[in-house]
């Protein structure tokens, strides 16, 4: 995307017909930064990329010239010289489809993303099962994240990049605001206004208000219709989500009650702990997950042998939760 009378330039290498897979530059002069580094999903494939060779064959990810981690022998794929002096990758969230192939980058080169995000993606990749392997491990199974603060400035070169929260279903969101010396792009990542968080989406707004270039990833973007009529099932935000959760728990006395959950929700899982008229008891994996991102103590049962240095304490025994009906959800 070339813009008239202006050096900056913005090139989608991919994400623009496809869900998930967004990675975007913008290159000023030899400064150039991508967001997100994520892979493009297809369950419906017959043949599902385990590595970079075949997500690269299979044109899930873009060839990205001096991006990806040189020790990996790619077969049809030559790097060619640059002039770029200033390299940099931010995330803007933990969702595999904006973080899967982050192992794949150049150790080189930095990676930046809140340090929420980093905690996050850290701990769910311990099993080293969340994103794709690292080539050549040492003390990780993840490659370096450079946590920031909220709102922290990064400068790449002549490239400056403020790293803003959002509201978002996955813990540690930020939305990029870019300066080049001649442009200023504000990207969303993912965002919504039905969280715990409508303050940061907003206060992101406002400061792009006068951006240049607005960039916006939307699956959908839907809208009650003014004649629809209002159903009581309807949840409009975390809040009834919350609410209808306890209310199902005190509408049914002396009943067993199991939920299924999306661990990167961290504040709504909290929220679901903290108001719930049970104890909530979590996979001791999530536990982990929720502590090491929160610092939060959580009861937790166990089904392997697997030591994630918990509370002995908070721990409940299997079988005691499947012969209980009203103590735990």
């Amino acid at each position: 995307m070339v813009l008239k009378d202006k050096k900056t330039k913005i090139t989608f290498h991919n994400g623009i017909l496809t869900i998930g897979g967004t990675i975007i530059e913008v290159v000023y002069e030899d400064s150039h930064i991508f967001f997100d580094f994520g892979s493009e999903y297809n369950p419906s494939a017959s043949f599902q990329p385990s590595n970079l060779q075949e997500l690269l064959d299979e044109k899930l990810v873009p060839y990205l010239n001096n991006m990806y981690d040189p020790s990996i022998e790619l077969k049809g794929y030559k790097s060619s010289e640059d002039n770029f002096k200033h390299t940099a990758v931010f995330l803007s969230h933990m969702h595999l489809d904006h973080s899967k192939i982050i192992n794949y980058l150049n150790p080189s080169i930095p990676l930046y993303t809140l340090e929420g995000t980093k905690s996050l993606l850290n701990t769910l990749n311990i099993n080293d099962d969340f994103l794709f392997p690292l080539h050549n491990k040492k003390d990780s199974n993840t490659r370096e994240i450079i946590g920031v603060k909220e709102n922290e400035v990064i400068e790449v070169g002549k490239i400056k990049v403020k790293v803003m929260p959002v509201d978002h279903d996955a813990y540690g969101a930020c939305g990029l605001l870019i300066k080049t010396p001649d442009l200023v792009i504000s990207y969303t990542g993912d965002i919504r206004l039905h969280g715990y968080r409508k303050e940061d989406t907003l206060k992101f707004c406002k400061e792009s208000e006068n951006c240049d270039v607005l960039l916006i990833e939307g699956v959908t973007v839907s809208f009650k219709d003014f004649e629809d009529e209002e159903n009581e099932n309807d949840l409009c935000n975390e809040n009834d989500l919350i609410k209808r959760v306890n209310e199902i728990v005190n509408n049914n006395p002396n009943k067993q009650i199991t939920f299924n959950y999306y661990i990167s929700n961290i504040e709504r899982i909290l929220n679901i702990i903290k108001t719930n008229p049970r104890k909530v008891v979590l996979d001791a994996y999530y536990s982990y997950v929720l502590k090491e991102a929160t610092n939060y103590e959580s009861y937790y049962y166990r089904l392997d042998d697997k030591d994630y240095g918990l509370n002995l304490e908070y721990e409940i025994k299997f079988e005691e939760l499947l012969n209980d009906e009203s103590e735990y959800m």
